[in-house]
């Protein structure tokens, strides 16, 4: 029964912010009856657990304590304004998940899901991804009071979730912004917030927090993949690594959002509107989503280095990944010789690996912008301004989806340059897509051993595993089939579209970059929902996909007799 109420008061939030109903006698009262209803029987469960004979059975007292005070702030918080009442949530849900997962069912779906966790993750990521999609057809969620359609709703919501940044509808009022297109509230855009901030958390971090936040431990299997993805094999070490996860990502947002709040303020004249900017667009730029409350994005604020460059370091923070991270942010980083004693792990092959192709990316796409934009998207600005912009643009081509020029005034050969950064993308652990910048890198080493006739890949005195070579191939190999399949779809469903601006749409949509040619709002619905297939996969890998939809059992291992094939 206490799962039902502390259910139907989350529901009742709900609803009373997407129908506007918080102003009505009648939904007041009946917040309080729920919340009413939540702390009495939640009384009742406690005084029962405290009247247990198992002592296993029994609710610590600070747990309990704490726990009716959520509901009492629950109850006070029914019937009091909608800030308070937004903040109430966060009681009603722990209720709600302290009492879901002491259920049989609950329980079963746990054991079943944590043994596999490629499923965990897919399940995880579309159940956010359709809560959102409610959230947005809401009518509260658009200014003009009729929501979202389901399919620019499921879109967005994709979207969000996949740290992509296309956008089918305007985020949020501006002058710059296509009137044709309905326009998110500031509800609205909170959902949005959040979708991208539960996106952007990572993959397995994902799945690990989801099972911390169920009072479950990681299985074997989810203990092994988790341990795998953040270089770490003890228990102890991948809880420690989980927790620098979320604290490294609430520092980074938090510096991030008090920097653009001091650069904003000369060019917002309200306090709370600088500040919201500020914490939406730091959450946006460090989780690579590209999303921003501006009809241009950020060319507005093109010449001003403070934003730009703020927004560049969070979007390449956040797009490194954990292990290097924690290099950098490691207080020993330049004790050479006492790091490599100590630490030796934090400068392996990986790390490296990242370094060099992150740094050669961003300096490559940077010279390639200035020099063939120059005279083109790029003229009429000064030279510090064609530099920082050719910069900008380098960093968020791979990841994030903000633009400070015009896109669509690019020429061919940038966009296909673009296209290739687009592809590659962020690095493993990071918040941004593409198949990795380690992939890539393991594949053209692997391809100067076949030229060079040696059996092994190598580099920095390491030998790569063949494991991890094929791996890498296969993970191209199968992102290009993915990217053609979906080309093809959308040649047949927009064939008034241009093929460059299809295949730039396809590329920024798999590696949920959000950069388009301006193709994205006029797609039709067959042509918005082949691009949702395509964040998803592109968001979780299509190696994840393919694990999830399959037993995993690769069975008893036959070497058979090697046969010669000619190829090439």
């Amino acid at each position: 029964m206490l799962l039902l109420t502390s259910a139907a008061y989350v529901l009742y939030v709900f609803v009373c912010f997407g129908f506007e109903l918080l102003d009505r006698g009648v939904a007041r009262a009946i917040g309080v009856s729920l919340s009413a209803a939540m702390l009495a029987q939640y009384a009742l469960a406690v005084y029962r657990s405290a009247v247990a004979a198992g002592t296993e059975e029994r609710v610590p007292l600070r747990e309990t304590v704490l726990e009716v005070g959520l509901v009492l702030v629950t109850l006070v918080a029914a019937s009091a304004p909608r800030v308070f009442l937004a903040l109430s949530l966060v009681p009603a849900l722990h209720v709600l998940l302290r009492t879901l997962r002491r259920t049989r069912g609950w329980q079963g779906a746990l054991s079943y899901l944590e043994q596999r966790p490629a499923r965990l993750l897919v399940s995880g990521f579309a159940v956010v991804i359709l809560v959102g999609t409610v959230l947005l057809t809401l009518p509260s969620a658009t200014t003009d009071h009729e929501g979202a359609s389901p399919v620019d709703a499921l879109f967005t919501s994709a979207s969000a979730t996949c740290v992509t940044g296309l956008a089918v509808l305007n985020t949020a009022p501006d002058e710059r912004m296509n009137c044709e297109l309905a326009t998110f509230s500031t509800f609205g855009q909170v959902v949005i917030l959040l979708l991208i901030q539960i996106g952007g958390l990572g993959i397995m971090t994902l799945s690990a927090s989801l099972l911390v936040l169920a009072g479950r431990g990681l299985a074997a299997r989810s203990r092994q993949v988790l341990g795998d993805l953040l270089e770490e094999s003890a228990g102890a070490a991948i809880e420690r690594a989980i927790m620098f996860i979320l604290r490294m990502t609430l520092a980074c947002e938090l510096i991030g959002a008090g920097v653009l709040y001091l650069a904003s303020r000369s060019h917002e004249s309200d306090v709370g509107d600088a500040a919201y900017s500020a914490i939406f667009h730091a959450i946006s730029a460090f989780n690579n989503a590209g999303f921003s409350l501006h009809g241009d994005s950020l060319v507005r604020f093109r010449s001003d280095p403070l934003v730009c460059m703020t927004v560049s370091t969070l979007i390449v923070i956040g797009g490194l990944g954990y292990s290097v991270v924690a290099v950098l942010f490691s207080p020993n980083w330049f004790m050479r010789g006492r790091v490599r004693r100590q630490h030796g792990r934090l400068w392996n092959a990986h790390a490296r690996m990242v370094g060099v192709m992150t740094a050669l990316l961003l300096a490559g796409g940077m010279l390639l912008t200035f020099y063939l934009e120059y005279d083109a998207s790029l003229a009429g600005l000064s030279l510090g301004d064609k530099l920082m912009a050719s910069f900008f643009q380098s960093v968020t081509a791979r990841t994030a989806g903000f633009n400070t020029v015009d896109i669509s005034a690019f020429q061919r050969t940038t966009l296909l340059i673009y296209m290739v950064w687009m592809f590659i993308g962020a690095s493993p652990g990071g918040t941004g897509g593409g198949v990795k910048t380690t992939t890539v890198g393991v594949f053209f080493l692997s391809v100067r051993a076949f030229l060079r006739r040696r059996s092994s890949v190598e580099a920095w005195g390491q030998r790569f595993d063949s494991a991890v070579v094929h791996k890498a191939v296969s993970i191209i190999a199968i992102s290009v089939t993915v990217i053609v399949l979906a080309l093809l779809g959308l040649l047949a469903s927009e064939p008034q579209a241009s093929f460059e601006a299809l295949v730039f749409e396809v590329v920024s949509a798999f590696g949920t970059v959000g950069l388009s040619v301006g193709l994205t709002p006029t797609l039709s619905v067959a042509g918005k929902l082949i691009v949702v297939a395509l964040m998803f996969v592109g968001r979780l890998g299509p190696v994840t996909m393919a694990l999830a939809f399959t037993h995993g059992d690769p069975g008893v291992e036959v070497t058979y007799a090697s046969a010669r094939i000619a190829v090439g």
